[in-house]
């Protein structure tokens, strides 16, 4: 009978619980391990609280979670910047110049402040067309180098909308640093952009960008004529949409809704947390005031947007990834201005993204080592400086790195993408049932036993 317990007690454990291998890169001991967005979907806290990094003999070691950039995070300031008309190149030279000497436009950076993050254009009123140039930096006008191969500056007037697109982000460019140039150059077909003014926004501190975990594209689990709604990953935060439309010259207003997640919330978000800093850089799709949305309790107004798909000029132009306010949600509610027949005869395909959740742990005793959630271990996260004494904010992560092994049969994510993939039960949860089962069949066998032992003895005649 006691054998019998402690062998229910496993089958209880093991149908809660999941692990899975870790193979290490480097030498250590201290290891970086980015949480793959299958195993966010499988643990039972929505903050990742349940999850426990396990050496050889069981142990949990100690390990601190990456919840914030290196660096001091400041206010972004946004400032006017002279904007100069640059020379075009002599007649006679044109045919033998290089397109680094073409004409164009050049910034001058030399009176910011701190590292550029964003650069805004302004066009002359009543332009339009689509104009595209190579984006390059200089220190002294000489020497120039190209920090976006090609760039669109858009100012279209479409069915009725002004469509406009001015801004360029500078944070994740190589060369741009204040104190000097910037050029935009034409690229060959097109003319210079009929620019009016020149701003950049910029942080005193440079703070390093988030690293997104993007999902894999998503299709509605329901479609009405107003709107349609997706379903989305377990635990990741939302902060980023890129739409896939399936139709060209294609082109809406969407007021986009979502209904939170019903989890409780966990004391401890350091998942959840997102750059404040950045989110206030990308405001230009939310520059409008949102549309009319249908009146339901259970979805909260999230943001509001363009999305497009337009063939001009001979170039493909699509919409640029929304930004929105971080969070957990269950379902994403896209509605379209005038319904979804705005977005053509298929519904858009979605891609999500949240910012990685990543730890760093320190290999304390023999491996091999284990990533677990959903245990019983108490908890033994910790703040990064005092896992790492002697870290300053600034350091770098760990270059070695852990990384999660592929399961013999492969994780789902529990909130799926199409309606088929969500009635179909994952490997994950058909092994927990199996493991129910089998506790199930074996407290009967216990009863049955029970029962055996104390039921009375017959009479002999």
């Amino acid at each position: 009978m006691r054998r019998l317990a402690i062998i229910l007690m496993a089958l209880a454990s093991a149908a809660g619980a999941g692990e899975l291998p870790l193979q290490l890169k480097g030498a250590g001991a201290y290891y970086t391990l980015r949480i793959p967005l299958d195993v966010r979907a499988q643990t039972t806290a929505d903050d990742l609280s349940d999850l426990r990094v396990l050496n050889a003999a069981g142990e949990a070691v100690p390990y601190a979670w990456v919840d914030a950039e290196p660096g001091v995070v400041a206010t972004p300031s946004r400032q006017s910047v002279p904007l100069f008309k640059a020379p075009a190149p002599p007649a006679a030279a044109a045919s033998t110049a290089e397109p680094a000497q073409q004409g164009g436009w050049i910034v001058d950076l030399r009176a910011i402040k701190g590292v550029p993050q964003e650069l805004q254009l302004d066009v002359a009123p009543g332009a339009n067309g689509i104009f595209t140039f190579a984006l390059e930096a200089s220190a002294d006008l000489q020497q120039w180098r190209t920090v976006l191969p090609q760039a669109q500056l858009v100012s279209l007037q479409h069915q009725g909308l002004r469509l406009e697109h001015g801004s360029f982000e500078l944070a994740r460019t190589d060369g741009v640093e204040h104190g000097g140039y910037l050029r935009l150059r034409p690229l060959p077909g097109s003319p210079p952009a009929p620019l009016t003014g020149a701003h950049v926004t910029s942080l005193a501190h440079h703070a390093e960008l988030p690293d997104w975990q993007w999902s894999d594209t998503l299709v509605p689990s329901e479609c009405k004529a107003e709107y349609c709604d997706y379903l989305l990953p377990r635990h990741l935060p939302l902060q980023r949409i890129e739409f896939s439309l399936a139709e060209s010259n294609t082109l809406a207003r969407l007021q986009l809704l979502a209904q939170p997640d019903e989890e409780p919330d966990s004391a401890d978000s350091r998942v959840r947390h997102h750059h404040p800093v950045r989110e206030h850089l990308k405001v230009l799709q939310h520059k409008n005031p949102p549309a009319p949305v249908q009146k339901d309790d259970t979805f909260w107004p999230l943001a509001s947007g363009t999305v497009y798909a337009l063939n001009l000029q001979g170039s493909e132009l699509r919409s640029t990834v929304l930004s929105v306010p971080g969070g957990l949600y269950r379902r994403l509610r896209v509605q379209p201005t005038g319904g979804m027949a705005q977005l053509g005869s298929k519904p858009p395909g979605l891609r999500v993204a949240g910012r990685t959740a990543s730890l760093v742990f320190l290999a304390r005793g023999a491996g091999p080592y284990r990533l677990a959630w959903d245990q019983a271990s108490p908890p033994v996260a910790m703040p990064l400086s005092q896992l790492m004494p002697g870290r300053q904010p600034d350091d770098a992560l760990p270059e070695a790195t852990a990384s999660v092994a592929p399961p013999a049969v492969p994780l789902r994510a529990l909130a799926a993408s199409a309606p088929a993939s969500a009635a179909a039960p994952s490997p994950a949860h058909n092994h927990k049932l199996w493991l129910w089962l089998a506790l199930v069949a074996a407290l009967g066998l216990m009863g049955f036993m029970a029962w055996s032992l104390l039921k009375p003895a017959a009479r002999p005649d």
